[in-house]
Order: C-alpha cells, then structure tokens, then sequence
C-alpha cells in the first residue's frame, strides 16, 4: 500500500498511518521487501503461518507452511522483484496467467501431419545467433499453429537439437515465435521496417487434398474418441474432397476438420437422442392413453365401443413398444460402452506418452502391451459384435460428411436418391410443360444439369453457360425461371441482373463492389455477395447487350474460370451456379474472338482424351474408344477455322450427356470399362460396359496410371477385345491449340 498516497487522501492521516504501518509490520515481520505496494500473496503467507482457519484448512490438506513460503519466493523469482504498482503482483507471472504452456501439454494436442519443413525451418531460425524469431505467416486455418504444436512435441520428443533453448537461457533473453495473417502482416508488421527486420518468415502454405487426408486420418482416433463414434476412411477422403471442392473463402485443412467435427457431432446427437420410430410410437401412445382417460367418463354406447378400440390399440402398442425398447437399452448399452472405452484408450495414450517422456520405461511398457491392448481388443469385439438393422449407429461415412457440406452451403452434393434421380431424367420433360416450343434451348439446360450432378461437367467452369437470343417474348427469362423452380422448388431463387442498369463505364464497380479508397467498398457488389450467399443459384443478366463492353469483358473470367475476384480482393467461386445470359441482339456479337486452330491428329490424340477420358478416370471409370468411333466424332464435330472447341461442344452434348443419364440410371460405377463403337451403319454411338476393377484408389484418393484401350478398325463386334494401348497424358488448353 502507497503510505503517501494514504495520507493526502484521508483526514485522518495520523490514526490512518499508525493502522497501515502496524498491518505491514505484522504482514511483513523483519523481512523488508521494499516494496511500494503490498502484494495479497504477502497475505496469505501470513494467514497459512497463524493459528487461523486458512492456517488449519491447509494443515488438513496436507501443506505444509514451509511450501506456501517457498511458492511465495518462487513468485518473486531469482531477482527478487519489488511490487512497484497497485497490479504489479499480476505481472510476475504473465506467461502462466495470459499463455499456455505447449511442451507441458505436448500429450494433449493433436497430432501435426506434414508440416516437417515449415518446423525445421523454425528450428533453424531459433538456432541463429541474431535474429532468431521465427514468423509464421500464412492464410486463416492452413495450420499456423500446428507448427508451434509439432515444435513442442518435438521438444519433448528431444527431437530438436540440445542447445536451442541454452543462449536464451544464458542471456535471460525471450525468443518469439509470431503467427499472423498475410494481410495482417502486410498492414501492420511491414510498415515498421525497424520491426520487420527481427523476424524471420516462414510462409505456411495450404496443404493439398492429398496432404489433408493424410492428416485428417492422424486426428482420427482423437475425434473418435471424443464422441465416442467411429469414422470410416471413405468419409476422410470425402471430407478433403467436399470442403476442397464447394467450400470457399476458407482453407485447408481447417474446413475438412471442421467437416469431421460437426458430422462426429450429428452422429453422437443422435445416438443420445430416442430412435424416430419409438418417439413416434410414444407419442401416439400418450395420445391413446389421454382419449382412454377421457372415454371412462361417457356412459354412452358409442363411447363404451370406442373405449374397447382404444384399449387394444393401447395393448398393440405396448406390445410393439416392448421388444423395440429392449433392442433400443441393448444398443445403446453397447454404443455407451464403446464411448467409454475409446475415452478410456485416449486416457492410457496420453499416461503412455507422460511415462516415456520421463523414461519410465516399466510404467510405458505395462501400458502399451496391457492396459491399452486390453482396451484395443475390447473396443473390436463389441464393434464386431454389430447385428443387421441397428436402431443406432455410430458410424460416420460419406454421407453423413455430404449432409453436412448440404447444410453448410446449399449445395445438393449427397448421393442421388431415387427421387432425385427421377427428377433429373425427367427435369427436360418438366421443364418443357412450362416452356413450350424451346425444345434446343430446353435440352441444352437439362442436360449441363444432368452433366453436373452425375459429375463430369468441367470441374474449373460454371455448371452451363448459355447465352439465349431471341425476340422479346419467346420464352428466354421463363426458362431461368422455370429452372430455378425445377432446382429449388421456388423460382424466386434466382440471382437476376438487369444490364440496362449497367451501360456506363464504371457501372462495373457495382458488380463486384468499388476498390479500395471509393466509397461503398466495405459493401461489396451487388453479383459477388448474392453469389457468395448462394452459390448454388442461378445467375441471369437479362438484356446482356445493352451493358458496357468492360463489364461484359469482367464476365469473361466468371465464364472461362468459374471464378470472380469482388473489390476487397476476396474470391467468388461461380463453380456451382448456372449462368444464363438473354438478348435480343444477334450472337456473332458476342462470340468473336473463340477461334483456335488444330491438326486432325491433335484433335484425335488430346481432345477426346481431355475432355472425356478423364473426367471419367476421376469417378474411377476407364474409358475404351474404336477407331471407327473416334472417326464418325471427328466427322460430326471437327472444324478446321475453330480447331478443337467444336470437338469439345459435340462430346459435352452427345458423349458426355449419355455417360451421365448412365451414372444417374446405375448403369455404371467406379469398377466400370465404357466402351464406344460405331454403329453398324456408322451413324451413331454404340455403348457397351463391363466392369472391372476399377481405375482409381478409393481409399487416398489418387488416379491410378490409367490405360484407355483403342482396338483396331476392323474390331467392330466386340469393343473389349482391346489391341491398341495409349496412356493419358495431362496436357493444358496452350499445348493443344497449338
């Protein structure tokens, strides 16, 4: 307590300084701290030393006086520091009392996956003699902060070199290892050049979808046993994919993670939640049993007979209620064991890594080949021991990983359901009765649909992109509405953007927001955020024609990369949406500029491979093609002024539109060969499938060296006897229009 300070505020200075003198002299004894301020610990030393109730509180728990002098001390540290302020005593220990000590908690934190370099680096950086602070820059949720938990493991590991932490230590300096944002860094750590200059980047990329499979299969047994659930490996490797593919302005592998996490969640909800069927037959009971209550009361003949009824529905009920509940408590026995074990098998696995960090070595090995393979072996027979029609599952696999990415998004990406399936075969035929007389315009949408939820539209594109010209009043805006019906069961979803708002220069800047510096840059555009919203939509610019040429030339990106960049630098993925244009003008105003030139041969060799081949390797799909096949495409589509870009449009209508309506019919799989011939007259396509084992590793994910069989000519009757083989090559657009 400041004396001084005590003394000018009260009146009473006098009486008021003899109290505070006698409380520091009784406080403190004969030792002198010097201090300004009297620290509450000063206190409580006091107290555990007098015959008080702290004092017997402590005795019975065992501590001893000696040990709370002693924490005190620690407190102070080697230095002996002096309380120089009313909130000094807080300050001593502001490691402990604001941060987290990552090598004391080593055992609890997730396992780190594929950040070997960026952690080498970091010890590198700590190892130098100047300059020794390491900072981590990269994007939100690419694993900053994984990379400080992997040092830390390390650390206990003793995988690190043994004087790292010595010149610290020698000279009672800190070293600081920074983590921060690109942007963040950008605004404030680079513009004081004097600051910038003590740090050392690490640039933290995102991991690939690979990588993050990899890592996510590294944290799985923590999310299983967190919610006591077990996750499948197809839904690991979905999860990278989903979150890579429909998830945007975040990054990996934090989006894939949290894909895990919540759909670990829904499971464990309801496997804690009453199965449907039984809720449904409770409650119909408790509504029999409140009409059985009220029908005693009647004396009437027609009550009587319905009080009969009611008892036997009653006594149904329970009757059915009975086995289903027995089932229901087995289950969920077992499920609850289960929980129990996995928590139980994380327990003993960090016990296990607490033993070897202290090299007990009899403790780690009675754990590693007793306790937790007895738990090992308990946690499978009652996973084996699973019966047909379980009422509770705790199985997290792809579909549940799809729900969620449902949820998240809008975006229908769950396995096609029966119904869903109908609908897409018959979106054509629906879309018609409320289009009459637009057959071409009507076929060419349904079938980009049908292209894209079977999974071999372009992957790097809008789902279609139609530009739809015509006089006013023949059907162009109706069909976007009717599509935006078909898709969302309301027409109303419809992102429309009318161009005639858009004629003047720097109208652009409403589309995608202003730049920075203008005013309106922190609301964004009008096009970006509605799509940002909802990518899953449809996007019409009505009257295309009479909007400027550089708004036009913007929409060229979203067009050519299914992608658009607003005015705060964010990026808009126009993946999923389909984008429809009208006009009332000519097409060859628009279209000018699409040619590009090629040989026969290239177009023989690369573009049928591209374009088809593997999008189907993807699905795990090998494709065969007869010359005579290949020949009657080229004669139907090849052009020699555009080159390759007609071959493109005839296989997207025509080849890739049947392999799709035969994904969506079941007609084919991922252990499927799709062989195309000729027809007997030449004049069409013959499909004929085989399955086989497949052409990609479902399991990490990778397309295996795929292999497409080409017969000779003359082979015409049976397509699987293949003679001729050709590897698929990657090539990019460049290479083939050269």
């Amino acid at each position: 307590m400041d004396v001084e300070k005590m003394l000018k505020r009260h009146a009473l200075g006098a009486t008021k300084l003899r109290f505070v003198v006698r409380a520091k002299a009784e406080v403190c004894g004969s030792e002198p701290r010097l201090d300004r301020f009297l620290a509450k610990w000063e206190f409580h030393k006091k107290k555990a030393q007098e015959d008080s109730q702290i004092g017997d509180l402590l005795k019975e728990a065992g501590v001893a006086t000696a040990r709370v002098k002693s924490e005190v001390e620690k407190l102070r540290g080697k230095e002996g520091k002096k309380v120089e302020s009313a909130t000094g005593d807080t300050n001593f220990q502001a490691l402990k009392t604001y941060g987290r000590d990552l090598v004391e908690q080593a055992g609890k934190l997730d396992p780190v996956i594929g950040r070997d370099e960026e952690i080498r680096r970091v010890v590198r950086i700590l190892s130098r003699r100047t300059k020794n602070n390491p900072v981590l820059i990269g994007e939100p949720g690419v694993g900053k902060t994984a990379v400080v938990e992997g040092l830390a493991q390390r650390i206990v590991r003793g995988d690190v070199p043994s004087n790292l932490s010595e010149p610290m230590l020698a000279r009672g300096q800190l070293r600081c290892i920074g983590a921060t944002t690109l942007e963040e860094y950008r605004k404030y750590v680079e513009k004081d050049a004097a600051f910038e200059r003590r740090f050392q980047q690490v640039y933290v990329a995102e991991p690939s979808v690979v990588d993050t499979i990899s890592i996510l299969r590294g944290l799985k047994e923590r999310y299983e046993g967190h919610h006591g659930v077990r996750i499948q490996d197809r839904a690991l490797v979905v999860a990278a994919q989903l979150s890579s593919r429909y998830i945007t302005g975040r990054h990996l592998p934090d989006k894939a993670i949290d894909l895990v996490d919540e759909a670990c969640a829904n499971v464990r909800v309801q496997l804690d939640s009453q199965p449907e069927e039984i809720d449904n037959l409770e409650r119909k009971r408790m509504q029999l049993e409140v009409e059985l209550h009220a029908l005693e009361k009647e004396k009437d003949k027609a009550s009587k007979a319905r009080l009969v009824e009611v008892r036997k529905e009653v006594d149904d009920l329970r009757d059915k209620l009975q086995p289903l509940m027995m089932k229901y408590r087995k289950e969920k026995e077992r499920v609850d064991e289960i929980r129990r074990l996995k928590q139980k098998r994380e327990e003993l696995l960090f016990a296990l890594q607490e033993a070897e960090r202290r090299y007990d070595l009899a403790r780690a090995a009675d754990l590693r080949y007793g306790a937790i393979q007895e738990v090992e072996t308990a946690i499978q027979q009652l996973e084996g021991s699973t019966e047909e029609n379980l009422m509770l599952t705790e199985t997290v696999g792809p579909e549940q990983i799809a729900e969620v990415v449902s949820r998240w998004t809008g975006i229908p990406v769950t396995r096609l359901g029966q119904n869903d399936k109908e609908r897409l075969i018959g979106l054509a035929d629906r879309l018609h009765t409320r289009v009459v007389g637009q057959d071409q315009a009507v076929n060419a949408v349904a079938e980009a649909v049908l292209r894209s939820r079977a999974g071999l539209g372009r992957p790097q594109q809008p789902t279609g992109s139609f530009l739809f010209l015509g006089p006013t009043g023949v059907g162009k805006t109706e069909l976007a509405k009717a599509l935006a019906e078909q898709l969302f069961d309301d027409e109303n979803q419809l992102v429309r953007v009318d161009m005639s708002e858009y004629m003047e220069q720097h109208s652009v800047s409403r589309l995608i927001g202003a730049p920075p510096g203008y005013v309106g840059h922190e609301e964004g555009g009008q096009l970006t955020e509605a799509v940002r919203r909802r990518p899953y939509s449809v996007v019409l610019f009505d009257e295309v024609e009479k909007a400027h040429t550089s708004v036009f030339n913007t929409l060229l990106q979203v067009l050519d990369d299914g992608r658009l960049t607003d005015g705060q630098g964010r990026t808009v993925d126009f993946r999923n949406t389909v984008i429809i244009m009208t006009s009332n003008l000519g097409a060859e105003h628009l279209l000018t500029g699409l040619s590009g030139k090629c040989s026969m041969q290239v177009a023989r060799d690369k573009v049928m491979q591209e374009d088809v081949a593997n999008r189907l390797a993807e699905r795990g799909i090998a494709l065969a093609v007869t010359d005579a096949a290949l020949d009657y495409i080229l004669a139907e589509s090849y052009d020699p002024v555009y080159g390759a870009r007609p071959i493109r449009r005839w296989l997207e209508r025509k080849v890739v539109t049947e392999l799709s309506r035969m994904l969506v019919k079941e007609e084919i799989d991922e252990n499927s060969t799709v062989y195309i011939d000729a027809g007997a007259e030449g004049s069409e396509l013959v499909y004929h499938v085989e399955k086989n084992g497949g052409v990609v590793n479902a399991a990490s994910g990778q397309k295996s060296e795929i292999l497409i069989q080409i017969p000779n000519g003359p082979t015409k009757t049976d397509a699987a006897q293949a003679v001729k083989k050709m590897k698929i090559e990657e090539i990019d657009d460049e290479e083939m229009e050269e």
